[in-house]
């Protein structure tokens, strides 16, 4: 029993790991929202953006136009 044990605990190891890595991959995938870094000297100021959600302190979500 052990040495049968000793056969099979690698490969459920290795199968939780790349079950891991698999769902990590599609989770991060899932995101509807794309961001979009820019300059504040790039940013024309005749343009109007829209703020639709704050994420963080430090991120947050816009929209070009109303």
């Amino acid at each position: 029993m052990k040495n049968q044990l000793s056969k099979i605990l690698p490969a459920f190891v290795a199968l939780g790991i790349l079950s891991f890595a698999a769902f990590s991959l599609w989770q991060s995938r899932q995101t509807k929202d794309k961001v979009i870094m820019a300059q504040p000297e790039k940013l024309l100021l005749t343009e109007i953006w829209q703020v639709k959600s704050v994420d963080s302190p430090t991120q947050f979500t816009i929209k070009k136009g109303w």
